[in-house]
């Protein structure tokens, strides 16, 4: 008899340890599904903000035609590692920076290519009948992608 309780007390044991790991399992999974959501919508909105901030920051470099000050603008909202590149034309001029195989700021001539970029489009506008240039702000979600396979990774091992 008593061989036949130690064997119900392993049996329940390792009962509820399988329990316990698929609950917390189901809510670590339900976790990073939330924090990955959460991300991709902050990343989105991060992208929104910034294409709005270029149109009202190249609304008079563009209309005094200071091309200096213009790239000087779009450099600076390249800092951002989530956006891939910027593109300004006016159907006389364009502008485009962009990243390379090293993620560096460097002049381009080709856009860049990914099913994974997400394309924002605004219209710079000086009045609202008088469009100045068209923007297109290139965003990737690479740097992302990557915090949240690090955060996987650490709530698998932990």
């Amino acid at each position: 008899m008593k061989l036949f309780r130690s064997s119900i007390t392993v049996l329940v044991a390792l009962g509820l340890v399988c329990v316990t790991t698929l609950i917390l399992g189901g809510a670590a999974f339900i976790f990073h599904d939330n924090e990955r959501r959460t991300q991709y919508t902050q990343f989105e909105n991060t992208l929104e903000m910034s294409a709005d901030q270029l149109v009202a920051a190249l609304r008079g470099p563009l209309w005094d035609i200071d091309e200096l000050q213009v790239l000087a603008i779009m450099r600076s909202a390249m800092r951002m590692p989530s956006i891939h590149a910027v593109e300004v034309s006016d159907g006389q001029q364009r502008f485009l920076l962009t990243r390379d195989e090293h993620w560096n700021v460097v002049s381009g001539q080709a856009l860049p290519e990914g099913d994974d970029l997400r394309v924002i489009v605004r219209q710079v506008n000086y009045a609202p009948d008088r469009v100045l240039a068209d923007l297109k702000l290139y965003g990737n979600p690479k740097a992302l992608e990557t915090h949240l396979k690090k955060s996987l990774q650490l709530l698998l091992s932990g």
